[in-house]
């Protein structure tokens, strides 16, 4: 179990690594809400029992496939939802006075198996997670008062934790940078030609890939720092970009800035950075996972409850470098 709390605070949830699940041996006890528990009558019990999970149910706040139940024969016992509060979030959970924390887990391991198949990477558990799953685990405190150093670890690069749950939008896109206007937006559905290529010829094809696929969805999760004004038949011209959701929900990738932005790299990173954090939080998201940051101190003085994961390195990237190098060193983030 790890550690990411002052002395004599009290973790409030915990910060569980996806990709590190081990295979469910046998058969759960814990699964997906089904429509045998209906036919069985087992929900209708439960929910007697429960008159806030009831109340979740009936206003619709509650889909059945995000919830998830462990029964003792064909009693609904315990039952957790997933994206609930939040997307990548498993609670709130509702259980009987009787259930055990064994069974309780169950239910949440469930609902964590089902967020890796979504495609996350990480998910935060309010409670109740079994003691293997612990293991695997960063705790998590509502505060943090340690300095950016104490929040981070001794690796090349790192996944960064970075909640969002007090944060207030700005969607700024109109910044000046040195002497130079930029806008920071969506790349628009014309331009994702241009953007491809520039990509491809000045940082390389796998990060051309990986903003690609930001491209293609709808809407776009690729952000674009580009001129404020263009004149008419000028070339296209990309100062910085950032894509996030590609790697998976709620993860930002593919960061880079142009190294005609020298000395003023680290102002124009955090508007990129400001704007994808809108937009995480628009879209639901309360926590956002920072992918492959190779230099935290900036990210890690941003959020003081932010830290950098343990065990993510090599994590998700499996041992590719994540932090993509122009030829002559320039323009890294």
């Amino acid at each position: 179990m790890h550690e990411v709390i002052a002395a004599g605070e009290e973790p409030w949830h915990w910060l569980v690594p996806l990709y590190r699940l081990a295979p469910r041996p046998g058969e759960p006890c814990g699964r997906r809400l089904s429509l045998q528990d209906i036919s069985d009558g087992s929900l209708r019990k439960f929910v007697r029992a429960t008159p806030r999970f009831a109340e979740l149910l009936s206003l619709g706040f509650l889909q059945a496939d995000d919830v998830f139940v462990a029964k003792r024969g064909d009693t609904i016992v315990a039952a957790c939802t997933v994206n609930g509060a939040g997307k990548g979030e498993v609670g709130e959970f509702a259980f009987l006075a009787d259930c055990t924390d064994e069974l309780i887990s169950e239910a949440s391991t469930a609902a964590l198996f089902a967020l890796r198949d979504q495609g996350h990477k990480y998910a935060v558990v309010s409670r109740h997670l079994s003691a293997s799953l612990q293991s695997i685990a960063t705790k998590i405190a509502d505060r943090q008062p340690l300095s950016p150093k104490a929040r981070d670890i001794q690796s090349p690069w790192a996944d960064i934790f970075f909640p969002t749950t007090n944060r207030k939008t700005k969607f700024t896109d109109l910044i000046t940078v040195g002497d130079t206007c930029l806008r920071i937006r969506r790349a628009r559905p014309s331009e994702h030609i241009d953007v491809v290529e520039s990509i491809a010829r000045d940082w390389g094809r796998g990060w051309a890939s990986e903003m690609e696929a930001a491209l293609v969805r709808s809407p776009s999760t690729a952000i674009i720092a580009v001129p404020a004004s263009r004149e008419s038949g000028a070339r296209f011209s990309l100062h910085a970009f950032m894509a996030y959701n590609v790697t998976a929900p709620g993860f930002t990738s593919t960061t880079a800035i142009a190294p005609s932005m020298q000395g003023v790299s680290l102002e124009l990173a955090g508007a990129l950075f400001d704007r994808v954090l809108d937009e995480l939080v628009s879209r639901g998201h309360r926590f956002a996972i920072l992918g492959g940051v190779s230099r935290r101190a900036a990210l890690l003085r941003a959020s003081r409850n932010s830290f950098a994961i343990p065990g993510s390195y090599p994590g998700v990237f499996h041992g590719n470098d994540p932090v993509l190098e122009p030829p002559n060193g320039d323009g890294e983030v």
